[in-house]
């Protein structure tokens, strides 16, 4: 159980992901987004099949840093993840009331500061979906990744969902992708695995509306994908040392990836 984040008062109702949708409400979805989310389903069911390798999904105590809705969480429970062992946290209320009401009743949530819960609180996984991202300062970035790595057990795996810095079209002010190599040395974990997934939704949204037929030809371009799926492993302290030896002197040598 997780006993670090106390849970909100739980509904009696528990939604299970519906296939289709993977727990998303049909009424706010298009043929494009169904197809979104199902790219990225699939990449996110290849990184919980590498991390059933090393432990098994059901024991796992996960964290889900910026839940939202809950519909992440959903989309995990749905591929294995034990809701009892599952917690969520983010810094508005209002999300949290949503994602009470999507969410099994066993799942702890948590309105919250990340940055203000101890070290203490140690999971095997943690997941970011599309939270980096949102933090528009690099230094306040690398204190989150930093604090990131602080609440990971030995062995245990970061999950992340978010734009990539050289795919991404996007020119909000919110958005400030950010590259592998940064998130690995600063949260002192090593890449397993990644792939580009999510063609860019300005195109696609209208592309199409008007050409219905060619939304399954974006999804094999892979110049349009704008975001990716990557999943890191804690690495020991030793290892740690080499590889933040080896990233700084790519740097300082221009090889950055």
């Amino acid at each position: 159980m997780i006993s670090a984040c106390p849970t909100t008062r739980p509904s009696s109702n528990s939604i299970a992901p519906a296939p289709a949708t993977l727990g998303w409400p049909r009424p706010i979805l298009s043929p494009w987004n169904v197809a979104v989310l199902r790219e990225r389903h699939k990449a996110l069911a290849h990184c919980l099949k590498l991390i059933d390798r090393k432990q098994k999904l059901h024991d796992l105590e996960m964290l889900d840093v910026g839940c939202g809705n809950g519909l992440f969480i959903n989309e995990m429970i749905g591929m294995g993840i034990d809701p009892g062992r599952v917690c969520g946290l983010d810094l508005f209320q209002d999300r949290i009331d949503s994602a009470r009401s999507h969410v099994p009743a066993s799942v702890t949530l948590q309105r919250a500061d990340f940055l203000t819960i101890r070290p203490e609180a140690k999971y095997n996984l943690i997941c970011l979906c599309t939270t980096l991202s949102s933090i528009p300062e690099d230094g306040a970035r690398v204190k989150f990744l930093k604090h990131t790595r602080q609440h990971l057990k030995a062995g245990g795996f970061l999950l992340i969902y978010d734009f990539d810095r050289s795919r991404s079209w996007s020119k909000s002010v919110f958005v400030k992708p950010i590259t592998t190599d940064v998130i690995a040395t600063e949260s002192a974990t090593r890449l397993l695995w990644r792939a580009r997934v999510t063609p860019s939704f300005f195109l696609g949204h209208r592309l199409t509306r008007r050409l219905p037929w060619i939304n399954p030809i974006l999804f094999w371009l892979p110049p349009l994908k704008t975001h990716f799926v990557g999943l890191f492993q804690a690495l020991k302290g030793q290892v740690v040392a080499r590889a933040t030896t080896k990233l700084q002197s790519q740097l300082c040598h221009g090889g950055d990836q």
